[in-house]
């Protein structure tokens, strides 16, 4: 019989297994986004097509993801304007990224605080 501790171990290791997991989708996502989709964003927000690094298109990929994903968000953000200038099909990658990066990162956070349990439990 497997104990809660070894049980509470490897549900940790697969819950930062899968955060990663989502963390690479997530990069995959801005890489695929910040070819052609971003700047398209960029165009109708800023006025003109705006050529940044990996690390900022990532935070571009949030930002417009979670104004696509949430009213709330796009007013806070002062991109309400944006939700009605693009179509859904055009929404759904920066959607998914910007939930697939959420979700890795609670992932392997619950992961990291599963194990650290186990270990205690031990």
């Amino acid at each position: 019989m497997v104990e809660i501790s070894e049980a509470l171990e490897i549900t940790g290791v697969i819950l930062a297994l899968a955060g990663m997991l989502l963390g690479l989708f997530f990069f995959g996502m801005v890489l695929y986004l910040g070819r052609d989709k971003i700047k398209e964003v960029d165009k109708f927000v800023i006025g003109h097509e705006y050529h940044v690094g990996f690390w900022l298109q990532g935070t571009s990929v949030m930002s417009y993801g979670g104004a696509f994903a949430w009213r709330w968000a796009a007013k806070r953000g002062h991109l309400l304007e944006i939700r009605d200038e693009f179509d859904p099909h055009f929404q759904r990658p920066f959607i998914l990224a910007f939930y697939s990066m959420w979700l890795g990162f609670t992932s392997m956070l619950g992961g990291t605080g599963v194990m650290e349990l186990a270990e205690y439990l031990n």
